[in-house]
């Protein structure tokens, strides 16, 4: 359960600084060996700066330490064929680590707590790493770890 390069939807995600649950994606970027779980909380929330062009990828401005990977509305990401139904974002300095022992005490139940929707491509998945590990945006520990073996 909660698998590297996977898109889980949750209802009711309970957030690491206690915020009011709510439904969010959730996607595990890496999972470490000692329990531990990467991950992003895409968003819809537009941070972009006016002056970027992008349709789908990574934007990175490291002098303004600033960095996203933007998911094009109805483009497939999974090789289930999943796409967002609106444009998502991923910010650097979004990225969190998660206890997976945690999570999965409490969301016990797939179709019940959480949806999997699919794995990532693994163009995508690659293409989220780099984005994340040439940012200054992004923790050097957590850089570290995405990139490790």
């Amino acid at each position: 359960m909660f698998k590297q390069a996977n898109l889980y939807y949750f209802a009711d995600f309970k957030f690491n600084d206690g915020g009011d649950p709510q439904n969010k994606y959730f996607i595990v970027l890496k999972e470490m060996p000692d329990g531990v779980i990467i991950g992003t909380l895409p968003t819809s929330a537009n941070k972009i700066p006016s002056f970027v062009t992008i349709n789908h990828g990574c934007i990175n401005i490291n002098e303004r330490m600033y960095n996203c990977y933007l998911f094009q509305k109805d483009k497939s990401i999974c090789k289930s064929g999943f796409c967002f139904d609106r444009t998502t974002f991923i910010y650097g300095s979004d990225i969190d680590y998660y206890m997976k022992e945690k999570m999965e005490k409490d969301y016990p139940i797939e179709g019940k707590h959480f949806k999997h929707e699919g794995e990532l491509t693994e163009q995508e998945y690659k293409d989220i790493i780099e984005c994340l590990c040439k940012s200054n945006a992004v923790k050097k520990g957590i850089q570290r770890k995405l990139l490790s073996k």
